[in-house]
């Protein structure tokens, strides 16, 4: 998987494909934009019936967060995205003992 990079977000056509690309990799990307050094990678949460939970963001330094993250930290972030969003879901809908 290709990483997201982020685009000038004062160019409204850069800004929808950057927001396609997300949506079709399913996660984004943001190296070094908020500080030198500094990686991080994110990843929305869905409730079974595609609704918006939240979302998990892994931010480490460049040493262990690439520019593109490795296809293990995808599978990891991936992974734990999906099984908050199944757990997410049954709580919603009363399958998940509450205790």
């Amino acid at each position: 998987m290709a990483p997201v990079t982020p685009k000038s977000v004062l160019d409204k056509a850069a800004l929808v494909a950057e927001l396609e690309e997300v949506r079709r990799l399913g996660y984004a990307t943001a190296p070094e934009e908020s500080l030198l050094g500094i990686n991080a990678v994110a990843a929305p949460i869905f409730d079974a019936q595609g609704g918006l939970l939240g979302s998990i963001g892994l931010i480490a330094s460049i040493q262990h967060l690439g520019t593109a993250p490795s296809e293990d930290q995808l599978r990891a972030l991936l992974s734990l995205t999906k099984a908050i969003g199944q757990r997410g879901s049954s709580v919603q809908d009363g399958s998940e003992e509450r205790g």
